[in-house]
């Protein structure tokens, strides 16, 4: 994320609709801070073996402050849903709005935490 004629670049995240390759939602990362892994990941929402399930994006970032400071990184972990636009058909091309949210974030900082580069 260098700076480039006065304006810093920001990397983001996006999720692309699979019929048209628009960008159905995106979450702008912060400056310097880019994604270096993803996966999906399946979590029980609740207390015992009946509760439902959701799934949710996780990704890992790194976050780059310049060569004399120890890198960074945090674990996002995304919820992103799509719902039937009103009056429209749910098979219409853009009969369907996406939203998402960011449910957990956690830092990691100091000199011994750095980018989270995997996810198991």
């Amino acid at each position: 994320a260098a700076a480039k004629g006065g304006r810093e670049e920001q990397h983001q995240i996006q999720v692309v609709s699979s019929g048209s390759g628009a960008v159905a939602w995106r979450l702008v990362l912060e400056p310097g801070e880019a994604a270096l892994c993803l996966k999906l990941v399946t979590l029980r929402v609740g207390r015992g073996p009946e509760a439902p399930t959701r799934v949710f994006i996780a990704v890992g970032t790194g976050i780059q402050q310049g060569e004399d400071v120890a890198t960074g990184g945090r674990i996002l972990l995304l919820e992103v849903s799509r719902s039937a636009l009103e009056g429209a058909e749910a098979t219409e091309p853009g009969a369907h709005h996406w939203s998402g949210r960011v449910t957990y974030a956690h830092q990691f900082k100091g000199a011994t935490r750095g980018p989270v580069s995997a996810l198991c």
